[in-house]
């Protein structure tokens, strides 16, 4: 069951509201990790390509970032 599960600020979310909250942190993370993997690709290869792969991940399970 779905109905109220999530809290937030001390107010429960209904699960669109958590769906909303979890999609926004995906998100988040996903530009996070491109930032990273564009600030970096110059100076270190490996981490640019592990944030990339990352990125890709979330993007495919979410693909509306």
């Amino acid at each position: 069951e779905c109905s109220y599960s999530v809290r937030d600020n001390s107010r429960w979310l209904p699960c669109a509201s958590r769906r909303l909250v979890m999609h926004i942190e995906k998100c988040t993370r996903a530009a996070g990790l491109l930032a990273t993997a564009d600030r970096v690709i110059s100076t270190n290869l490996e981490l640019s390509k592990a944030s990339l792969q990352t990125t890709s991940e979330i993007d495919r399970v979410h693909e509306s970032c």
